[in-house]
C-alpha cells in the first residue's frame, strides 16, 4: 500500500495522529472521524457581514455607499455612452458648432466623468476595505487570544476537542489564502456586482421586461450549482485538512535549524522530502477528486449562462433587424447585458469569503467553551507574603478532563513554610501534576489545596501567582534579550537593571550576560542579527535568574520542576545544592526522579500510585526501608556502575 493511500487511510480512521499550532503531534482520540466544518455558506456569509459591519459601524456603512456608488457609475456609464450614440449621427449633420455637437459633447463628458468617477472610487473602496480588514484581523486575533489566555487555567489548553477549535479560529489569516482585507475587499467587488446588474437590469428591462429576469435566473442557478460544488471542496479540505498538516510536518522538520543536525547525520532528507510530497499530494487528491465529481454541476453552469445570455441576444438580434431597437439602443442593451453577466464575479468572490468566514463558526463559541473548561477566578483574597504558615494538599484527587484514570487520587500533604521539599518518584506518578495544582493552573476534582488554612480557591489568582516562581523543565528560552529573560520574573519591573544584576548574580549568570557581544541587549537567539545562542546549562542559569528575579521582588515559593533533567547527576546536585543554598529561609520545592540530588533538602514525598507513599527526612526514608530506600540505592548501585565502566 503507497503512503498516501495508507496516509488517507490513517487520517480517516483517526489513527494518525494530527499536529498542533507549533507542530507538536497530538494523539489521535480512538476511531473517532476527523471533523468537518458544515457551515452553510448563506449562514457564514450572514456571520461575515455582521462581524464586518460590528467591528466598525460607522466605517462600514462608508464602505457600503462607496460600493453602492461605484456600482451605480456603471450603468450611468452605460445610459450616457448610448445618449452619446444617439446624438452623434444629428451632430455630424449640424456641425461642431451646432446644439447638437453641444449635446453629444454633453453625452460624451457624462460618460467620461461617470468612469472616471468609477476608477478613482475603485481604489479608495480597496483602501476603506484593507482598514477594516486590519480593524476585523484585530478584532479576531484579541478575541482570539481572550479566548486562549483569559481563562486562569489550562484545561481548555490541554484538551485536544477544544485545541482543534483553537487552531481552525485562527487559521483566519492562513499564508496560503487571502488576508482579511482581501475578503473584505472581496466582498465589497460582489456587492458592487449586484448594484451594477441592478441598474444594469433596469436599463435592459427597456428592451423586454423577460430579459433581465431571464439572466437573473440563469445567475441565481449558476450559485446555486456552483456553490455546492464550493461547499463540497471546503469540506473536503476541512475532512483532510491533518494530511496537509502532516506535509507541514516533515517540511518543517527539513527546514529547520533545530532538527538540521539530525537530518543531515541520519541522511533523513530524501525521506523527509518524499513523506511531504506524498501527503500533501494525499490531500490535494481529495480535492481533486471533488472538483472532478462536481464536473457536472460546472457543466449546467455553462450551459445556463449561454441558454440564457444567447436567448437575450437572439431576442436583440431580432429586435435590430425588425427595426425595433435603434444603433443607440443596441449600444445601451449589449453593455447591460455583459455588465449583468458580471453578477456570476461574486462566484470567486464567494469562494474567498468562504474562506474568510470559515474561522468565525469556530471563533465565535470558543470563548464559552474555554471558559467552561477551566475553573472561575472568583478568590479575592490577597496571597501577599503567603505561605507564613504552610501549604496543604488535603486528600486531593485530580484526573485531566477527557481521562478516565485520576493522575492523583488522595493526596495528603503539608509543606512547613520556609522549608524544602524534594516530591521524588518515577515518572508519571503525578509530582508535575502537583504543582500545576500549586500554580492553580487547574483545581482538584476532590479535596483542596490550602496556603496558611485558605483555601486556594479563595485565593486571588493573581496574587497567589506572583508568590510562586517555577523553573519548569521545559522553561521558556525567550528569543529575547538577556535583560527580558532575566526581568520576566518580575513583569511589572522586568527593566529594573539592578534587580536583574543581583539575580544574575546569585545565579552564577552575571559574568555570562556580561561576556555576551551586547551585554544585556544581546539576544538570545541566532535567528538575528547580533543574537547568539547558549549552551543548556547557561540557559539553565537564565531561568535561575528568573525564578530569583521573581523572589526578589516578594515570590515566597519557589519550584524546580526537573528543569535539569538533560544533565548528568552530578551536574543536578550541584545546581539542587546552589538553589537551595540562595533559596535558605524561602519555601522551595524540588521535584526529580533522581534521588541522590535531594539528600540535603528538609522533607521529601514519594509519590506513588496517586498518593504520597512515604514522608520524611533522607535519613529517616533510609532507615526506615521502604521503597525510597530501594530506589535510592538501586539509582547508587547504577551511578557507581556506570563511573566504573567508565
Amino acid at each position: 500500500m503507497d503512503v498516501r493511500r495508507a496516509a488517507t487511510q490513517e487520517i480517516r480512521s483517526g489513527r494518525l495522529p494530527f499536529l498542533g499550532r507549533c507542530g507538536a503531534l497530538v494523539p489521535a482520540q480512538g476511531d473517532s472521524p476527523v471533523s468537518t466544518v458544515t457551515t452553510p455558506f448563506r449562514v457564514a456569509l450572514r456571520m461575515l457581514v455582521a462581524y464586518v459591519a460590528s467591528t466598525s459601524p460607522g466605517r462600514f456603512a462608508g464602505f457600503v455607499a462607496l460600493v453602492v456608488v461605484e456600482g451605480l457609475l456603471g450603468p450611468l456609464t452605460i445610459a450616457a455612452s448610448g445618449l452619446a450614440v444617439a446624438r452623434a449621427q444629428p451632430a455630424l449633420a449640424a456641425g461642431i458648432s451646432s446644439p447638437q455637437a453641444a449635446a453629444l459633447g454633453l453625452a460624451i463628458g457624462l460618460a467620461g466623468l461617470a468612469f472616471t468617477a468609477g476608477q478613482i472610487s475603485s481604489p479608495i473602496r480597496s483602501a476603506v476595505a484593507t482598514s477594516i480588514g486590519s480593524m476585523v484581523a484585530q478584532r479576531m486575533r484579541q478575541q482570539l487570544l481572550t479566548a486562549t489566555l483569559g481563562p486562569p487555567g489550562l484545561g481548555h489548553l490541554e484538551d485536544p476537542e477544544t485545541a482543534e477549535e483553537i487552531r481552525r479560529a485562527g487559521e483566519y489569516e492562513w499564508a496560503d489564502l487571502a488576508p482579511l482585507t482581501r475578503i473584505v475587499d472581496e466582498l465589497g467587488t460582489a456587492m458592487k456586482s449586484v448594484v451594477a446588474a441592478v441598474g444594469a437590469g433596469v436599463l435592459l428591462a427597456g428592451f423586454a421586461w423577460w430579459a433581465p429576469l431571464l439572466l437573473i435566473a440563469g445567475a441565481s442557478a449558476t450559485h446555486l450549482w456552483m456553490g455546492r460544488d464550493e461547499h463540497e471542496i471546503i469540506e473536503q479540505h476541512e475532512e483532510y485538512a491533518d494530511l496537509q498538516r502532516r506535509a507541514d510536518y516533515f517540511r518543517d522538520l527539513a527546514l529547520d535549524p533545530p532538527a538540521a543536525k539530525e537530518v543531515r547525520l541520519f541522511g533523513l532528507s530524501g525521506l523527509l522530502a518524499e513523506r511531504t510530497r506524498s501527503y500533501r499530494t494525499a490531500f490535494l487528491a481529495h480535492v481533486w477528486r471533488a472538483r472532478r465529481a462536481n464536473l457536472r454541476p460546472v457543466l449546467l453552469t455553462l450551459a445556463t449562462i449561454a441558454l440564457s445570455t444567447g436567448g437575450v441576444l437572439a431576442g436583440l438580434a431580432g429586435a435590430t433587424v425588425a427595426g425595433r431597437v435603434n444603433a443607440a439602443q443596441l449600444t445601451v442593451y449589449i453593455q447591460a447585458l455583459i455588465a449583468m453577466q458580471l453578477v456570476s464575479h461574486p462566484l470567486l468572490a464567494t469562494w474567498w469569503v468562504r474562506q474568510g468566514a470559515a474561522a468565525l463558526p469556530h471563533l465565535q463559541g470558543l470563548a464559552d467553551r474555554t471558559r467552561q473548561l477551566s475553573f472561575a477566578a472568583t478568590g479575592s483574597i490577597s496571597a501577599d507574603e503567603m505561605p507564613r504558615k504552610s501549604i496543604q494538599f488535603c486528600g486531593v484527587g485530580f484526573g485531566y478532563p477527557g481521562q478516565r484514570r485520576r493522575v492523583l487520587n488522595g493526596v495528603d500533604l503539608e509543606i512547613p513554610a520556609g522549608s524544602s521539599l524534594a516530591i521524588v518518584g518515577r515518572n508519571g506518578e503525578g509530582k508535575t501534576t502537583m504543582l500545576k495544582l500549586l500554580a492553580r493552573f487547574y483545581d482538584p476534582d476532590v479535596g483542596s489545596v490550602r496556603v496558611d488554612g485558605v483555601d486556594l480557591r479563595d485565593l486571588d489568582v493573581a496574587s497567589w501567582r506572583t508568590q510562586v516562581a517555577v523553573i519548569f523543565q521545559d522553561f521558556i528560552r525567550f528569543e529575547l534579550s538577556a535583560q527580558e529573560n532575566v526581568g520576566f520574573g518580575r513583569v511589572d519591573a522586568w527593566t529594573d537593571p539592578a534587580s536583574a544584576r543581583t539575580a544574575a548574580r546569585r545565579a552564577g549568570a552575571l559574568d555570562l550576560i556580561e561576556g555576551l557581544p551586547a551585554g544585556w541587549d544581546t539576544v538570545l537567539s541566532r535567528h538575528y542579527r547580533g543574537g547568539t545562542d547558549l549552551s543548556g546549562g547557561q540557559w539553565q542559569r537564565i531561568a535561575l535568574a528568573r525564578a530569583l528575579r521573581a523572589a526578589e521582588a516578594g515570590a515566597r515559593l519557589l519550584v524546580l520542576d526537573e528543569p535539569t533533567a538533560a544533565l548528568d547527576v552530578r551536574a543536578e546536585a550541584m545546581l539542587f545544592e546552589r538553589f537551595l543554598e540562595l533559596t535558605t529561609g524561602t519555601t522551595t520545592v524540588l521535584v526529580t526522579h533522581r534521588l541522590s540530588s535531594v539528600r540535603h533538602v528538609d522533607r521529601i514525598a514519594v509519590v506513588q500510585d496517586g498518593r504520597i507513599s512515604e514522608y520524611g527526612s533522607h535519613d529517616e526514608l533510609m532507615a526506615a526501608g521502604g521503597g525510597y530506600s530501594e530506589m535510592f540505592r538501586l539509582q547508587a548501585r547504577r551511578f557507581q556502575q556506570g563511573r566504573s565502566d567508565a
